[in-house]
């Protein structure tokens, strides 16, 4: 009967020789069919069994908690986020070239919807300080001009006009009397313009919003917002986002990584996911995998380019030390039990 060391000694070696086995490219050639069954197994199998909301609840716990977002979500996206960047102004093509036909017109039948104007958004925007303030800029430039074409005090057709023709020689006095009438005049005029202007922007903004929800769904508002799509997907990719060294791209990814970490973190969305799962297995539990996946139009992936892009993470995992520990310890233990039994 060979003695513990002995079989120490055997199992280690049957260990070293399975975990060569397990990333040798035999294993990588057979991989495919592994996937292809254990895949096929999975799908067969009801949704009931493979969902125990309970444990994924608390996985959710833990993936969704502040610190995992903060060290692990937040970076990932910075990481992605400066690569997309790179590539985006990378590419010379506009954004409709990734819009293919029948999404054109799916697009374009939508913006033709009636409703799809934010009433709320709308009034809100007219309503806005800043826009007021443009609107009175405006109107204070264009009742200006406007004064200034039609000032009898200035304008050719007015009072200076007047007195070339009914004065053509001495009306010095005249003119400076007109002068100090023009001045006082304008300094009249501009604060009783500004004050006329603050109420009347309001007004000509609100007039204007409702104005626009009203006729939001007239064939003029409808082409406006063709129009402005149209424009947007004519657009090259370069221009719809800023260059990946721009500083205002790091502010919006750490803006992007608080909300996403404050949102992950949120329990109300932990219970709604863990909620909605629970409603899934109730509603289709018995159904098999594959039967649900059909009901939802999912098509399963294809098991060989799954494998292949699993194989490299697949190998490291079984080439590293903890599998080969395992498996000497299983190939002892089982070496060990045989000698038992034929002793």
């Amino acid at each position: 009967m060979l003695d513990a060391e002995r079989l120490g000694r055997l199992g280690r070696a049957q260990a070293t020789l399975v975990a060569a086995a397990l990333v040798s490219e035999e294993a990588r050639a057979g991989f495919g069919a592994l996937v292809a069954g254990a895949l096929a197994a999975v799908l067969a199998r009801p949704v009931g069994e493979l969902v125990d909301v309970g444990a994924l609840g608390r996985a959710l716990d833990a993936a969704i908690a502040a610190q995992t977002a903060e060290r692990s979500l937040a970076p990932l996206l910075a990481e992605v986020g400066q690569r997309a960047a790179r590539a985006i102004a990378r590419r010379p093509e506009p954004l409709g070239a990734f819009v293919p036909d029948a999404a054109r017109r799916e697009l374009d039948a939508l913006l033709g919807e009636p409703g799809i104007v934010d009433a709320a958004l709308v009034r809100a925007v007219a309503e806005d300080p800043a826009i007021e303030a443009a609107m009175r800029d405006v109107l204070y430039d264009a009742l200006s001009e406007f004064s200034r074409n039609v000032n009898p005090f200035t304008a050719d057709w007015g009072l200076p006009g007047l007195l070339d023709k009914l004065f053509p020689l001495g009306k010095g006095a005249l003119k400076k009397a007109l002068t100090g009438m023009r001045e006082d005049f304008e300094r009249r005029l501009e604060p009783e313009t500004r004050k006329f202007i603050g109420g009347f922007a309001r007004r000509a903004l609100r007039k204007l919003a409702e104005s626009a929800i009203d006729k939001s769904d007239e064939p003029e508002a409808v082409a406006l917002r063709r129009r402005i799509a149209a424009l947007v997907l004519a657009r090259k990719l370069d221009e719809l986002a800023w260059p990946a060294d721009d500083p205002k791209i790091a502010r919006l990814r750490a803006v992007a990584g608080g909300v996403l970490g404050a949102t992950l973190s949120s329990a109300a969305l932990r219970e709604e996911l863990v909620r909605e799962l629970g409603v899934l297995v109730g509603e289709h539990g018995a159904l098999s995998l594959a039967a649900l996946l059909a009901r939802w139009g999912v098509a399963p992936p294809d098991p060989q380019p799954l494998a292949a892009a699993l194989w490299p993470v697949a190998r490291a995992a079984l080439g590293s030390d903890a599998v080969r520990s395992a498996l000497e310890v299983l190939l002892t233990a089982s070496l060990v039990e045989a000698a038992a039994r034929g002793a």
